[in-house]
């Protein structure tokens, strides 16, 4: 992955969603590492803090005739996954969107969520455990639960319904295990830590259980299916002034978003003003 490529695409995501990232003196890619002695992994992970998770795929040369497909189902899957948290742990901030931010490989992905929290957790655990793990024999059941329940750890839910907790952790786990049976592979801006995935297991998780078959057209934990007959939205806008990577020459497969099953980003909550000082 080219290393000023990167940089350009997750400073053009900073612009819209977290401007305080980026310094002031910026003008160039290379700027954001010369001028804060922080790496790109950091700007992503400060990206996922503000709900906006940035990934790459990348297609095998063999199947990059048919590219679209398989790209749009890989971010399917994690917008899907995305959702399962959502639903269990933020119900009223399940909105969810995703962007082909260009048409280089490894494409580039903004998936765009309300539960800031969900991103940041699938930022730094999800996604680059699936990384690490493509192209690998699949990995015993176990092994995707703990990383599902490090998830759930992260997040400081331990104090929701055992069997709530029990169907997040194998939905979660077979979105894990068919993301890294993907045609597609991950590419994660954050660097796999094998203890943040496999060590932060959730207390009474009974390793013995399989995952369970998954059937997101019925679960009532899913947010929604995808549709296939909805219109794709327009790209996400972006920043007009910016020299590195003009709006224009940036075409698109987008998915709806979760809620609306529209392109269009959710608005944030709203902000209770504080009480008048007396």
């Amino acid at each position: 992955m080219d290393s000023l490529r990167l940089e350009r695409l997750l400073v053009s995501v900073a612009r819209k969603y977290a401007p305080s990232l980026i310094p002031a003196a910026w003008e160039r890619a290379g700027d954001y590492t010369r001028l804060t002695n922080r790496t790109h992994a950091d700007l992503a992970r400060g990206l996922a803090q503000h709900g906006a998770l940035v990934l790459l795929g990348q297609v095998p040369p063999h199947l990059v005739a048919g590219a679209g497909l398989y790209l749009q189902d890989w971010v399917d899957s994690w917008v899907r996954l995305h959702a399962i948290l959502c639903d269990a742990l933020f119900p009223t901030y399940k909105g969810v969107s995703a962007w082909f931010l260009d048409q280089e490989l490894p494409r580039a992905a903004l998936i765009y969520a309300q539960a800031s929290p969900v991103s940041s957790v699938i930022a730094t655990i999800a996604v680059p455990f699936v990384a690490h793990m493509n192209g690998r024999s699949a990995p015993a059941d176990p092994i995707l639960a703990d990383a599902s329940a490090s998830m759930l750890a992260r997040l400081e839910s331990d104090n929701i319904a055992r069997p709530l907790r029990d169907a997040v952790i194998g939905q979660s786990a077979l979105l894990l295990r068919l993301l890294i049976s993907a045609q597609v592979y991950t590419v994660s801006p954050i660097p796999y830590v094998p203890g943040d995935t496999l060590s932060e297991r959730l207390p009474d998780l009974d390793d013995t259980s399989p995952i369970a078959t998954y059937d997101h057209e019925t679960s009532s934990l899913m947010a929604v299916t995808r549709q296939l007959d909805t219109p794709l939205p327009v790209t996400l806008p972006e920043d007009t002034t910016s020299t590195e990577i003009p709006a224009a020459k940036l075409p698109s497969l987008p998915i709806p978003d979760v809620k609306k099953k529209t392109g269009e980003l959710p608005p944030p909550p709203p902000v209770p003003e504080l009480p008048k000082r007396k």
